[in-house]
């Protein structure tokens, strides 16, 4: 082999070890799991109300009120995927006080209070009661477990996007 040959070929092996050790930087930086709460002046963020909006963090009141109240998000996905996730809570909240007609839970008492989990070992969607333990807030318990099947039966895909759920 030539010594210009020879030259060539070491520098490309150089370059190339110096690419791998870029990409193996990268893919570390990648890695590091970042949040919302490393924000820093600069850094692109999304946020939601009826559309997803783009915006640059610089730490105004705006940004840190967005942050605090959940609805700062690191990429357009993220964002999208809480919209349809906060929709779907939205109409489940409003079907459950439809089919409750006025119903509360009672704490105070062993009466049964109903609601729904997801069976991960079965993959499905499934009624369960409680007396005394608590897991939700109020507006997630029905009255019996007849309105609870028919909830899942009625919204069943959007109990999956609200338990996060994947609805295959």
């Amino acid at each position: 082999m030539s010594k210009e040959l020879q030259n060539r070929l070491e520098a490309a092996e150089l370059k190339l070890q110096q690419a791998q050790n870029k990409i193996a930087e990268m893919r570390e930086a990648m890695n590091k799991l970042k949040t919302v709460w490393d924000l820093q002046d600069g850094d692109t963020y999304y946020r939601t109300r009826q559309s997803i909006y783009k915006d640059t963090w610089d730490g105004s009141l705006i940004d840190l009120c967005e942050r605090e109240v959940g609805n700062a998000f690191l990429t357009r996905e993220e964002a999208t995927k809480e919209r349809a996730r906060r929709t779907a809570e939205t109409k489940i909240v409003k079907r459950i006080a439809e089919l409750n007609d006025g119903w509360k839970p009672d704490w105070s008492n062993t009466q049964s209070k109903y609601f729904v989990e997801y069976n991960h070992y079965e993959n499905i969607l499934e009624t369960e009661n409680s007396q005394g333990y608590k897991g939700f807030e109020d507006k997630f318990y029905l009255v019996s477990n007849e309105l609870t099947t028919q909830l899942i039966q009625e919204l069943g895909h959007e109990l999956k996007l609200w338990l996060g759920v994947n609805d295959e």
